[in-house]
């Protein structure tokens, strides 16, 4: 339990994609005001992920030593899974909207990476894609948050725009590194 704990901990806060590993920025920095929707296809695209990109690991790269091939893999793996997803019932009328900002976004490529890095069981690969997919959503709305309430400020010529998003993500960044002293998986 307090292995699993942990894990929701690090993939969620500690190593979170959008602040502590800067991967997904081009989500966030992009004036988007869905970024709900946009978030449970990320969730369910990351989750989907982890799984193929530990399979994909765990019987194709590690067997026949070819580790170095993983990214490249898994950018059209990542295209494959978007695809697939605009054909499940529920999701994929919807999906079209999202199809493009998912395919590439770094996030996403991310988890399978690190998915793939850490070595974790299968279980764990997933609920780390799981997890990773809810923290992201969770910081692009804080992140869509704090932006709105600090365009209602006023502020210097200088910093209205990009330069209050940049400011912001680096604050984010700064608190979510506090947790990754304490928490090791």
């Amino acid at each position: 339990m307090i292995e699993l704990l942990s894990l929701v901990i690090t993939a969620m806060i500690a190593e979170n994609l959008l602040c502590a590993r800067a991967m997904g920025m081009e989500t966030a920095l992009f004036d988007r005001h869905d970024y709900l929707h946009f978030g449970v296809f990320t969730v369910v695209s990351s989750t989907v992920l982890s799984l193929f990109a530990w399979l994909f690991d765990f019987f194709v790269f590690a067997r026949f030593d070819l580790q170095f091939l993983r990214v490249f893999a898994y950018i059209p793996l990542l295209f494959t899974v978007v695809w697939a997803l605009q054909y499940l019932p529920k999701i994929g009328v919807h999906l079209e909207k999202y199809k493009n900002a998912l395919i590439f976004n770094s996030a996403l490529l991310g988890v399978a990476v690190i998915t793939a890095v850490k070595t974790y069981p299968v279980y764990y690969a997933v609920l780390y894609g799981f997890f990773a997919g809810l923290g992201y959503i969770v910081a692009l709305l804080l992140f869509n948050k704090l932006c709105s309430r600090i365009s209602n400020a006023d502020l210097p010529r200088a910093f209205v725009g990009m330069p209050s998003k940049l400011l912001i993500l680096a604050l984010m960044s700064l608190a979510s590194m506090a947790f990754t002293g304490g928490v090791t998986v």
